[in-house]
This record gives structure tokens, sequence and C-alpha cells, in this order.
């Protein structure tokens, strides 16, 4: 089964940040391993919606969290220094 490189983009996830809450978006790299490209997709959101990191959250006032799957890159196997959680955090700007 192949391995694909996924990058991932959240917004609208509130957090709390210096003890304040915020809606902060986040990037983040997986490697999933998949049968295709469509299924690469379904099982990093899957991995992303079951992280620890956001085990507590809940919709707050009219922000919805989503989650897109940026870009999908096909390898033709993992890397031995393949991350496999983390996030980088930014918070989202005031419409």
């Amino acid at each position: 089964m192949p391995w694909f490189r996924c990058l991932v983009e959240g917004e609208n996830f509130p957090l709390t940040r210096d003890g304040r809450p915020v809606l902060l978006g986040f990037f983040t790299t997986r490697w999933v391993e998949a049968d295709s490209v469509g299924e690469a997709e379904l099982s990093v959101v899957g991995l992303i919606r079951n992280d620890p990191a956001f085990t507590n959250m809940r919709k707050t006032g009219d922000a919805t969290p989503m989650v897109y799957v940026r870009r999908i890159d096909p390898l033709s196997n993992i890397p031995d220094e393949a991350p496999g959680e983390g996030f980088t955090f930014f918070e989202m700007s005031a419409a």
C-alpha cells in the first residue's frame, strides 16, 4: 500500500491561549498509508479529528471548526524522520 504526505490546514478551532479563549487555525503534515488519494484524505481527516489536542473542543459562536487537506503527495515509502504529530497554530484574524 502506498504512503501519502498530507498538508492539512484547520480554521476556527476554539482553544485557550494565555488563559483566554481564542479561535486558532493550524497547519500540520501527516503521513498516511492508503490505497488512493481519496482514502488518504479521509484517513488524515480522521487522524486530526481524533487527535487528543482537540478532545474537549466545542463550537463557539458562529465559527465552525473546519479542516482542509491542502496537498497530498504520493510517496514510494515513508521517510525515517517523518513526524506524526504536532501543529503550527495561528490566531484567526477578526472579520
